[in-house]
Parts: C-alpha cells; structure tokens; sequence
C-alpha cells in the first residue's frame, strides 16, 4: 500500500510514464518477500527484501558500467563506488 498525492494504492498497482510526488511516498509491505523492487529491463537492479536489507543487481560477468560521481554497483564479491566520472 502507497500514499500519493493524498491517496491510497493498494494491492498491484502499475504506473508508466513520468511521475512526480511531492510530499513523502510510504511503502507497507504486506509481508511478501521483496518490499521494493526496481527493475531495468530483465534484471532487478535495487531491491529492499522484508526484512529490510537493500540489495543491488550482481554483475557476474565481464559488463562494467561506466563510473558515474556518486554511483554504486556490486560485481561478484567487490562493491565499486564512484569516486569521479
């Protein structure tokens, strides 16, 4: 269940385009494993699981990103956090 703009989502709920919330967004999970998923293309690249811990997409082979100021990203056991561009 989600607060936007005053009113309550809940259940399945799924918004494409561009959004934007002014205020506070809350997320009550309803005890399903993942509370908070985003997903870009066929992998889920950040997710909070229920019992809060976040998670992000595991780069298993080659792929790289490019280093962004600020940017964060996990490849099998190290975690890379950029420190410039």
């Amino acid at each position: 269940m989600a607060y936007l703009k005053g009113q309550v989502v809940a259940g399945d709920s799924i918004l494409s385009g561009s959004h934007s919330i002014t205020g506070s967004l809350e997320i009550f999970n309803d005890g399903s494993d993942d509370s908070f998923i985003i997903k870009s293309g066929s992998y889920e690249s950040f997710k909070i699981n229920s019992d809060g811990v976040m998670q992000l997409h595991v780069y298993e082979n080659s792929h790289t990103p490019p280093a962004k100021l600020g940017g964060i990203f996990f490849h099998s056991s190290s975690m890379y956090i950029g420190l410039s561009e």
